[in-house]
């Protein structure tokens, strides 16, 4: 039990103490608060000061971008230099896509991460016309998807890049390596920088339109040449066909002899291997741009299709004459080809013919070539038609194609020879002269 005395002398000994206690703490808290506000703003400034060189960095790598030619190229730069060289945490690089209708990323990972190429956000970015700090234009954002979007991707900077009026690439850059905000002088390092940026967006475009161009004219050019095999083959096939049907009419409607109805078969078997044959050269064209040529007797080809259309010729009563100069008229062609030709020259001719007009063919036997000649004493080819008779898909035919003198001509050519035409009223001759044999 305490007594008064003991009291007394107990709170003697320890009020002092508290009091040094008390004392003590009220002179800790007075000096060391201002020693931690002092270390807090020296923290605050190493934080909030830049760790790199941000001029220096940018500096070197402009005169890079004079090099770059190609946009893929020009985003792997671009982040190599951002999240390598600078630091950064994100780094995005989004082409503008008419198709599609968005900036897209170029990286397969990436692929969804893609803005509109007509938003809210392209809106502000053309309205304010430089770098966009997030933070600041986000206060006045409306569209929500777009702003989580970026929020997502944690995206400090918005840097557009303008080709005249129009936004055609997008650069999305994250904070900083140490959290803190950009200072207004690395943006202004970077608009320096980005400024030269558009001029390599703008050639690949550029080129890549000049190819997209030279692909969609090898495109038109590849159905213009189906086009003109499909029209060439049509026109080709038909003239077999119609000697085919003639002669098959004429073995059912008429009574024949034997003989005759083998001379009509044999017709019917000789135009039906040169159809198949045609298709074989057609099926061919890939590997064999031009036909293989060799002698051939130009009399015996001259008197095959005179034999083939004789039955049209009969029709109309078109007299049918032929000559030779020589017993040797061979000459340097394909038949098959040479007997085309003919039939085609042959059947203009009997088509354009009155009744009871003539058709003559002549062979001319020179030093080292042969003249064919085909003569008609038709009404004759107008003169303003005559630059282009030999043009394809040009005719005056309801029904023609406009490619049979074209491929005769084509034919003569590869063989080494030349075709003319003149005409007047009253006679119309269409030459062929062709080598007689390899020079």
């Amino acid at each position: 039990m305490l007594t008064p005395l003991n009291s007394a002398l107990i709170n003697s000994i320890f009020i002092p103490g508290s009091f040094l206690i008390i004392l003590e703490l009220m002179l800790f808290f007075a000096f060391s608060v201002p020693l931690i506000s002092i270390f807090e703003n020296k923290i605050g400034f190493i934080l909030t000061s830049s760790p790199i060189n941000i001029h220096g960095i940018l500096s070197t790598a402009s005169p890079k971008l004079a090099e770059i030619i190609d946009i893929t190229e020009l985003d792997r730069f671009l982040a190599k230099l951002f999240i390598q060289d600078l630091h950064v945490k994100q780094f995005y690089f989004l082409i503008g896509d008419s198709n599609l209708r968005k900036y897209r990323s170029l990286h397969q990972n990436d692929k969804e991460f893609s803005l509109p190429l007509k938003g809210e956000l392209t809106a502000k970015l053309k309205e304010l016309h430089k770098i966009c700090d997030l933070q600041k234009i986000a206060l006045s954002w409306e569209n929500g998807q777009e702003l989580a979007l970026l929020d997502k991707y944690r995206i400090s900077l918005i840097v557009p890049l303008f080709m005249e009026k129009d936004i055609i690439a997008i650069c999305l850059i994250g904070e900083p390596g140490i959290a803190r905000p950009w200072h207004q002088q690395e943006i202004e390092e970077m608009e320096i920088f980005f400024s030269g940026i558009p001029v390599i967006i703008g050639r690949w475009l550029t080129h890549k339109k000049a190819i997209e161009m030279e692909q969609r004219q090898a495109r038109i050019e590849k159905i213009a040449v189906l086009n003109a095999i499909t029209s060439e083959v049509a026109h080709e096939i038909r003239n077999p066909l119609s000697i085919i049907s003639t002669s098959a009419e004429t073995i059912a409607s008429r009574k024949l002899s034997k003989a005759d109805i083998t001379r009509l078969a044999l017709d019917i078997q000789e135009e039906t291997e040169r159809m198949s044959n045609l298709l074989k050269r057609l099926l061919s064209l890939p590997t064999q741009s031009k036909i293989s040529h060799s002698q051939t007797d130009l009399r015996e080809a001259i008197e095959r299709t005179f034999k083939l259309i004789s039955q049209k010729a009969q029709e109309k009563q078109i007299h049918l004459k032929f000559s030779c100069s020589s017993e040797d008229c061979s000459a340097l062609i394909n038949r098959e080809a040479f007997i085309q030709v003919c039939l085609n020259l042959t059947l203009n001719a009997v088509e354009e013919l009155p009744e009871n007009g003539t058709l003559s063919a002549v062979i001319n036997k020179n030093k080292d070539t042969v003249d064919v000649l085909f003569i008609d004493n038709g009404p004759g080819i107008p003169p303003e038609i005559m630059p282009k008779i030999f043009e394809p898909f040009f005719t005056t035919k309801t029904k023609g194609t406009g490619l049979g003198l074209v491929v005769s001509k084509r034919i003569i050519n590869e063989a080494g020879g030349t075709i003319k035409v003149t005409s007047k009223a009253g006679k119309t001759v269409f030459s062929i002269t062709l080598p007689r044999s390899v020079h």
